[in-house]
């Protein structure tokens, strides 16, 4: 193994060390963030050389690379706020929310009432919910959540 394979060996363990902190340091930042999930760097070998010896041969790696930055969907605890316009989605699901550019899904249970009577997030994104006609039967399309 020459020089330049040991440096280059050790630059890569110096860089996916500071991604694994990077990772981390977002998780610790947003830990109290609402419908936050941590995340967890993944990393892998990179290519490895054969090195044949008197008695016996080995392998040695010639560092590592970060393969990817995968996101923790596990349940989260539960808690009570006060707030009757807080939501929590016990198990696997999403809410979804509106905005002027689509719609998108959230784990944010965060929402109050706007202006025009519609449970929003925080962001002002109005929350989805099936309608449903004056008799309570439920429609299959998608639909503003307003308070009566």
């Amino acid at each position: 193994m020459g020089l330049f394979s040991t440096l280059n060996t050790g630059v890569t363990g110096l860089g996916v060390n500071s991604t694994s902190l990077a990772v981390s340091g977002d998780n610790l930042a947003n830990l109290n963030t609402i419908g936050f999930k941590g995340s967890r760097a993944e990393f892998q070998d990179l290519i490895i050389q054969d090195v044949a010896g008197a008695s016996r041969s080995s392998q040695l790696g010639m560092g590592a690379f970060l393969g990817g930055v995968s996101n923790s969907f596990t349940q989260g605890s539960i808690s009570t706020t006060g707030r009757t316009a807080d939501f929590a989605v016990d198990g696997s699901g999403f809410f979804i929310v509106k905005s002027p550019e689509g719609q998108f899904f959230t784990r944010a249970g965060a929402f109050s009432v706007n202006s025009d009577n519609k449970l929003a997030t925080l962001g002002g994104y109005a929350l989805q919910g099936y309608t449903a006609d004056d008799s309570g039967e439920l429609g299959s399309s998608l639909g503003d959540i307003t308070i009566g």
